[in-house]
């Protein structure tokens, strides 16, 4: 449940990403790039939290193992509607170290499942970017090659796109790439 809850929120956020960060719409050849994993990251840091708070506040008051809604009930009432015993300082000290979550890697420890390779994950960002384009949450209004531009401003070492590699420079009329940089610098 929570891996499904954590790869809906990601496609969702996808829309907040590309606004704030448009140059991640470039969905780079290589299989890991720290500069998407941070980015992705920072650009719905707050729904990240929001997410973080809810996991544990509901893990707080359900507690471990599973109760059922009766047992819940009962409990509550047990305690006039107070927390379990430690719970309020349990939430205390997990809120602070929400706010200090800064990665992907952090919020996952966080949330439950267990890390992933930063490969695996950067894999997995981009596949999630492409399936919420594919549902309609977003759209990318440009072409790879215009999205590596926007990137390369930002991240100069970024893999170009494989198909642009191996130009000479009597192709740059004609190159979709160097047509989009001539735009938007002039």
């Amino acid at each position: 449940m929570v891996r499904n809850l954590i790869t809906e929120t990601i496609e969702r956020n996808t829309i907040r990403v590309l606004e704030k960060y448009p140059e991640l719409a470039y969905l780079e050849p290589t299989p890991i790039s720290d500069y998407h994993l941070q980015k992705t990251f920072e650009a719905s840091k707050t729904s990240y939290r929001i997410l973080m708070f809810l996991h544990i506040f509901r893990r707080t008051a359900i507690g471990t193992p599973k109760k059922s809604i009766q047992q819940l009930r009962d409990n509550a009432f047990a305690r006039y509607g107070a927390p379990l015993p430690g719970g309020a300082a349990y939430l205390a000290t997990t809120i602070r170290k929400i706010h200090q979550v800064n990665s992907f890697y952090h919020f996952i420890g966080i949330m439950g499942p267990p890390p992933m390779p930063k490969e695996w994950f950067s894999g997995f960002l981009k596949a999630r970017m492409q399936a919420a384009i594919a549902k309609g949450y977003c759209s990318v209004p440009f072409n790879q090659q215009q999205a590596m531009y926007l990137r390369r401003e930002k991240e100069t070492d970024v893999e170009p796109f494989a198909s642009n590699q191996g130009k000479s420079s009597d192709d740059r009329e004609t190159d979709p790439l160097f047509m989009f940089q001539r735009t938007v610098a002039g």
